[in-house]
Protein backbone atom coordinates (compact mmCIF):
# COMPACT_ATOMS: atom_id res chain seq x y z
CA UNK A 1 0.00 0.00 0.00
CA UNK A 2 2.78 2.57 0.76
CA UNK A 3 4.37 1.94 -2.45
CA UNK A 4 0.63 2.26 -4.62
CA UNK A 5 -0.06 5.68 -2.36
CA UNK A 6 3.47 6.73 -3.38
CA UNK A 7 4.87 7.06 0.25
CA UNK A 8 7.64 4.68 -0.31
CA UNK A 9 9.45 3.57 -3.20
CA UNK A 10 9.74 -0.05 -4.77
CA UNK A 11 13.46 -0.26 -3.48
CA UNK A 12 13.09 0.72 -0.09
CA UNK A 13 9.50 -1.78 0.40
CA UNK A 14 12.10 -4.42 -0.93
CA UNK A 15 14.58 -3.12 1.99
CA UNK A 16 11.96 -3.19 4.66
CA UNK A 17 11.20 -6.99 3.48
CA UNK A 18 15.33 -8.07 3.72
CA UNK A 19 15.11 -6.12 7.16
CA UNK A 20 11.78 -8.10 8.04
CA UNK A 21 13.52 -11.50 7.04
CA UNK A 22 16.87 -11.23 7.46
CA UNK A 23 18.72 -14.12 9.06
CA UNK A 24 21.97 -12.05 10.66
CA UNK A 25 22.67 -8.67 12.11
CA UNK A 26 25.08 -7.86 8.91
CA UNK A 27 22.60 -8.76 6.62
CA UNK A 28 19.86 -6.50 8.56
CA UNK A 29 22.86 -3.62 8.63
CA UNK A 30 23.11 -4.20 4.45
CA UNK A 31 19.10 -3.59 4.43
CA UNK A 32 19.20 -0.60 6.23
CA UNK A 33 21.03 0.71 3.77
CA UNK A 34 18.02 0.38 1.31
CA UNK A 35 15.71 1.96 3.68
CA UNK A 36 18.40 4.95 4.13
CA UNK A 37 17.58 5.40 0.73
CA UNK A 38 21.41 4.32 -1.03
CA UNK A 39 19.95 1.90 -3.42
CA UNK A 40 17.67 4.90 -4.21
CA UNK A 41 20.17 7.48 -4.87
CA UNK A 42 22.40 4.86 -7.35
CA UNK A 43 19.59 4.16 -9.23
CA UNK A 44 18.81 7.99 -9.92
CA UNK A 45 22.62 9.03 -10.23
CA UNK A 46 22.44 6.09 -12.86
CA UNK A 47 19.25 7.37 -14.39
CA UNK A 48 20.30 11.00 -14.86
CA UNK A 49 23.50 10.02 -16.37
CA UNK A 50 22.10 8.17 -19.01
CA UNK A 51 19.16 10.97 -19.66
CA UNK A 52 21.79 12.91 -19.89
CA UNK A 53 24.04 10.99 -22.46
CA UNK A 54 20.59 10.41 -24.13
CA UNK A 55 20.41 14.20 -24.60
CA UNK A 56 23.62 14.66 -25.82
CA UNK A 57 23.35 11.70 -28.58
CA UNK A 58 19.84 13.26 -29.45
CA UNK A 59 21.57 16.26 -30.20
CA UNK A 60 24.23 15.14 -32.09
CA UNK A 61 22.09 12.96 -34.46
CA UNK A 62 19.26 16.01 -34.68
CA UNK A 63 21.83 18.38 -35.83
CA UNK A 64 24.87 17.25 -37.04
CA UNK A 65 26.25 20.15 -38.42
CA UNK A 66 26.11 22.25 -35.50
CA UNK A 67 28.54 22.23 -32.56
CA UNK A 68 26.27 21.29 -29.78
CA UNK A 69 28.06 18.79 -28.13
CA UNK A 70 29.23 19.25 -24.79
CA UNK A 71 31.62 16.67 -24.94
CA UNK A 72 33.35 14.37 -27.00
CA UNK A 73 33.00 10.95 -28.92
CA UNK A 74 35.70 9.57 -26.51
CA UNK A 75 34.40 11.22 -23.37
CA UNK A 76 30.82 9.86 -23.85
CA UNK A 77 32.17 6.32 -24.19
CA UNK A 78 34.44 6.68 -20.78
CA UNK A 79 31.22 7.84 -19.46
CA UNK A 80 29.08 4.72 -20.42
CA UNK A 81 31.94 2.68 -19.57
CA UNK A 82 31.77 3.67 -16.46
CA UNK A 83 28.32 3.63 -15.44
CA UNK A 84 28.45 0.31 -16.96
CA UNK A 85 31.21 -1.08 -14.18
CA UNK A 86 29.51 0.48 -11.42
CA UNK A 87 26.05 -1.46 -12.13
CA UNK A 88 28.30 -4.66 -12.87
CA UNK A 89 29.98 -3.87 -9.17
CA UNK A 90 26.13 -3.26 -7.58
CA UNK A 91 24.92 -6.35 -8.94
CA UNK A 92 27.89 -8.48 -7.96
CA UNK A 93 27.33 -7.07 -4.79
CA UNK A 94 24.43 -9.32 -4.15
CA UNK A 95 26.03 -12.45 -3.97
CA UNK A 96 27.56 -11.87 -1.02
CA UNK A 97 24.89 -9.61 0.20
CA UNK A 98 22.34 -12.61 0.07
CA UNK A 99 24.59 -14.61 2.09
CA UNK A 100 24.16 -12.20 4.75
CA UNK A 101 20.25 -11.60 3.91
CA UNK A 102 19.77 -15.42 3.57
CA UNK A 103 22.25 -17.70 4.76
CA UNK A 104 24.77 -19.58 2.81
CA UNK A 105 24.22 -23.46 1.45
CA UNK A 106 26.89 -25.80 2.16
CA UNK A 107 26.66 -29.23 0.63
CA UNK A 108 28.82 -32.19 1.29
CA UNK A 109 30.11 -34.45 -1.01
CA UNK A 110 31.94 -37.52 -1.25
CA UNK A 111 32.53 -41.21 -1.90
CA UNK A 112 30.75 -44.22 0.28
CA UNK A 113 32.10 -44.59 3.62
CA UNK A 114 33.92 -41.32 3.40
CA UNK A 115 33.15 -39.82 6.99
CA UNK A 116 30.49 -37.34 4.96
CA UNK A 117 27.57 -37.75 8.14
CA UNK A 118 30.31 -37.89 10.54
CA UNK A 119 31.92 -34.43 9.58
CA UNK A 120 27.89 -33.30 9.16
CA UNK A 121 27.52 -34.11 12.70
CA UNK A 122 30.51 -31.88 14.17
CA UNK A 123 29.32 -29.03 12.01
CA UNK A 124 26.33 -28.75 13.33
CA UNK A 125 26.81 -29.58 16.70
CA UNK A 126 25.06 -32.70 17.27
CA UNK A 127 24.08 -36.30 15.72
CA UNK A 128 21.61 -35.46 12.86
CA UNK A 129 22.84 -38.19 10.56
CA UNK A 130 23.19 -41.68 10.91
CA UNK A 131 26.85 -42.78 10.99
CA UNK A 132 27.59 -46.50 9.54
CA UNK A 133 30.20 -48.56 8.20
CA UNK A 134 27.84 -50.09 5.63
CA UNK A 135 27.66 -48.47 2.48
CA UNK A 136 25.20 -46.40 1.11
CA UNK A 137 23.45 -45.64 4.44
CA UNK A 138 22.81 -42.07 3.56
CA UNK A 139 19.65 -42.33 1.27
CA UNK A 140 17.89 -39.18 1.22
CA UNK A 141 19.59 -35.29 1.42
CA UNK A 142 19.71 -34.47 5.83
CA UNK A 143 19.56 -30.92 6.18
CA UNK A 144 20.35 -28.56 9.38
CA UNK A 145 20.93 -24.80 9.78
CA UNK A 146 23.17 -23.39 12.69
CA UNK A 147 24.57 -20.31 13.32
CA UNK A 148 28.33 -19.82 12.94
CA UNK A 149 29.30 -16.36 14.63
CA UNK A 150 25.77 -14.60 13.77
CA UNK A 151 25.60 -15.98 10.42
CA UNK A 152 23.43 -18.68 9.04
CA UNK A 153 24.63 -21.47 7.20
CA UNK A 154 22.11 -24.59 5.98
CA UNK A 155 24.45 -27.98 5.63
CA UNK A 156 23.68 -30.93 3.19
CA UNK A 157 24.84 -34.02 4.33
CA UNK A 158 24.18 -36.00 0.84
CA UNK A 159 24.25 -40.13 -0.23
CA UNK A 160 27.53 -41.60 -0.56
CA UNK A 161 28.45 -40.98 -4.05
CA UNK A 162 29.62 -44.33 -6.29
CA UNK A 163 28.63 -44.71 -10.17
CA UNK A 164 28.97 -48.61 -10.10
CA UNK A 165 25.77 -48.50 -8.23
CA UNK A 166 22.82 -51.04 -9.35
CA UNK A 167 20.72 -49.54 -7.26
CA UNK A 168 18.23 -47.33 -8.35
CA UNK A 169 17.08 -45.72 -5.08
CA UNK A 170 20.66 -45.09 -4.30
CA UNK A 171 21.64 -43.79 -7.56
CA UNK A 172 18.37 -41.45 -7.35
CA UNK A 173 20.07 -40.24 -4.10
CA UNK A 174 23.36 -39.85 -5.26
CA UNK A 175 21.77 -37.34 -8.14
CA UNK A 176 19.75 -35.21 -5.85
CA UNK A 177 22.83 -34.74 -4.35
CA UNK A 178 24.84 -33.60 -6.79
CA UNK A 179 21.78 -31.57 -7.91
CA UNK A 180 21.73 -29.52 -3.96
CA UNK A 181 25.53 -29.43 -4.50
CA UNK A 182 24.80 -27.26 -8.22
CA UNK A 183 22.94 -24.82 -6.17
CA UNK A 184 25.27 -24.34 -2.87
CA UNK A 185 27.11 -21.65 -2.47
CA UNK A 186 29.98 -24.12 -1.47
CA UNK A 187 30.45 -27.63 -1.76
CA UNK A 188 32.87 -29.98 0.87
CA UNK A 189 34.09 -32.83 -1.14
CA UNK A 190 34.72 -35.11 1.60
CA UNK A 191 37.81 -37.61 0.44
CA UNK A 192 38.68 -40.23 2.86
CA UNK A 193 42.82 -40.57 3.06
CA UNK A 194 42.98 -44.74 2.50
CA UNK A 195 40.21 -44.47 -0.80
CA UNK A 196 41.47 -43.95 -4.32
CA UNK A 197 40.35 -40.24 -5.50
CA UNK A 198 38.65 -40.85 -8.55
CA UNK A 199 35.00 -39.94 -7.22
CA UNK A 200 36.43 -36.98 -6.01
CA UNK A 201 37.59 -35.75 -9.10
CA UNK A 202 34.21 -36.85 -11.30
CA UNK A 203 32.20 -34.98 -8.57
CA UNK A 204 34.38 -31.86 -9.17
CA UNK A 205 33.25 -32.32 -12.82
CA UNK A 206 29.73 -32.30 -11.76
CA UNK A 207 29.75 -28.91 -9.83
CA UNK A 208 31.32 -27.27 -12.27
CA UNK A 209 32.15 -23.64 -11.03
CA UNK A 210 30.69 -23.88 -7.58
CA UNK A 211 33.30 -22.99 -5.10
CA UNK A 212 35.06 -26.17 -3.24
CA UNK A 213 37.04 -27.48 -0.83
CA UNK A 214 38.54 -30.59 -0.62
CA UNK A 215 38.58 -32.39 3.00
CA UNK A 216 40.38 -35.07 3.70
CA UNK A 217 39.22 -37.18 6.77
CA UNK A 218 39.99 -40.31 8.77
CA UNK A 219 43.41 -38.82 9.30
CA UNK A 220 43.74 -41.02 12.41
CA UNK A 221 43.86 -44.13 10.40
CA UNK A 222 47.40 -43.61 8.22
CA UNK A 223 50.66 -42.74 9.59
CA UNK A 224 52.09 -40.58 7.21
CA UNK A 225 49.69 -38.06 4.51
CA UNK A 226 51.43 -37.71 1.23
CA UNK A 227 47.57 -35.60 -0.49
CA UNK A 228 47.30 -32.16 -0.69
CA UNK A 229 43.88 -30.75 0.50
CA UNK A 230 42.08 -27.71 1.84
CA UNK A 231 41.66 -29.66 5.32
CA UNK A 232 42.52 -32.43 7.54
CA UNK A 233 39.68 -33.85 9.49
CA UNK A 234 39.79 -36.84 12.44
CA UNK A 235 36.30 -37.97 11.95
CA UNK A 236 37.06 -39.37 15.39
CA UNK A 237 38.68 -36.86 17.49
CA UNK A 238 36.75 -33.98 15.44
CA UNK A 239 40.41 -32.69 15.25
CA UNK A 240 40.57 -29.39 11.94
CA UNK A 241 36.72 -28.88 12.43
CA UNK A 242 37.57 -25.09 13.70
CA UNK A 243 40.47 -24.87 11.14
CA UNK A 244 37.44 -26.07 8.26
CA UNK A 245 34.86 -23.71 9.65
CA UNK A 246 37.08 -20.84 8.58
CA UNK A 247 38.06 -21.71 5.41
CA UNK A 248 34.01 -22.08 5.38
CA UNK A 249 33.73 -18.58 6.24
CA UNK A 250 36.70 -17.54 3.78
CA UNK A 251 35.62 -19.21 1.02
CA UNK A 252 31.56 -17.74 1.44
CA UNK A 253 33.12 -14.35 1.69
CA UNK A 254 31.98 -14.13 5.71
CA UNK A 255 34.86 -12.75 7.01
CA UNK A 256 35.25 -9.60 4.47
CA UNK A 257 34.50 -6.27 5.82
CA UNK A 258 31.50 -4.93 3.65
CA UNK A 259 31.63 -1.16 3.15
CA UNK A 260 30.91 -0.14 -0.32
CA UNK A 261 28.26 1.97 -2.23
CA UNK A 262 27.59 -0.09 -5.20
CA UNK A 263 24.76 -2.32 -3.00
CA UNK A 264 22.11 -4.65 -4.27
CA UNK A 265 19.56 -6.44 -2.07
CA UNK A 266 17.43 -8.70 -4.17
CA UNK A 267 17.48 -10.67 -7.16
CA UNK A 268 15.00 -8.22 -8.84
CA UNK A 269 17.87 -5.19 -8.83
CA UNK A 270 20.69 -8.04 -9.35
CA UNK A 271 19.48 -8.71 -12.79
CA UNK A 272 18.67 -5.11 -14.02
CA UNK A 273 22.02 -4.04 -12.80
CA UNK A 274 23.32 -6.59 -15.36
CA UNK A 275 21.00 -5.68 -17.95
CA UNK A 276 21.80 -2.29 -17.70
CA UNK A 277 25.65 -2.83 -17.74
CA UNK A 278 24.79 -5.17 -21.13
CA UNK A 279 22.70 -2.79 -22.81
CA UNK A 280 25.67 0.12 -22.56
CA UNK A 281 29.09 -1.35 -22.56
CA UNK A 282 31.02 -0.51 -25.41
Amino acid sequence: QSVLNGKMSVLKAEALNEVIHATSLDGVGIAQQGLRGLVDDNEAHIREALLNIAAELEAKMDYPQEDLSFESDEEVIETLNQIAQNTRSMAQSYQQNRIRLHGAKVAILGPVNAGKSSLFNHLVGSKRAIVSDRPGTTRDIVERRVLIDGMEICFFDTAGARFDSIDPIENEGIQMGIEIAKEADLCLLVYPVNQEPGVIVALRKEIDTVPSLLVVTHIDLVSEINIEADCMISNKSGSGIDDLLLKIRTVLGLNKTLESTHVSISQRQQTLFHLVAEHIEI
